[in-house]
């Protein structure tokens, strides 16, 4: 993507590449999960809200890799059920009247639950630090 820089505080970033939306306002701005560069450091993962051009941002947050597997743990400690109940759902057919079996167990192994480091919405390996 193209690099661009903040004119009010000579912040440059790029976003090399994004992953995802999390939630967008009547407004038009977005939530997003992106993997940014700032300033020409290396990329950190970057969770904030974007303006539709990508040319106004939020306050947000950026976490190394070390920082985003610590969240997730936390993250699936907390939420891992209810992302595995959620997950059983979306992908089975809702049949009324029928009871829903889910392929996965009532209690989540925090291996079922992270998304492998290879999987192509997080290959952080090379470019998250």
């Amino acid at each position: 993507m193209q690099k661009q820089a903040n004119r009010q505080q000579d912040i440059s970033f790029e976003i090399v590449k994004h992953l995802g939306v999390i939630d967008t306002s009547n407004t038009g701005w977005s939530k997003e999960v992106n993997l940014v560069e700032w300033n020409g450091n290396p990329a950190k993962l970057d969770i904030r809200e974007w303006d539709p051009n990508h040319e106004h941002m939020s306050r947000g947050i950026t976490l190394h890799k070390r920082e985003l597997m610590a969240l997730l743990k936390i993250l699936v400690k907390w939420y891992g059920r209810d992302l595995a109940k959620e997950e059983a759902n979306s992908v089975m057919p809702k049949n009324e009247g029928e009871p829903q079996e889910s392929s996965m167990e009532e209690t989540t192994p925090l291996e079922q639950t992270l998304p492998n480091e290879e999987a192509e919405h997080i290959t952080c390996s090379e470019e998250l630090n």
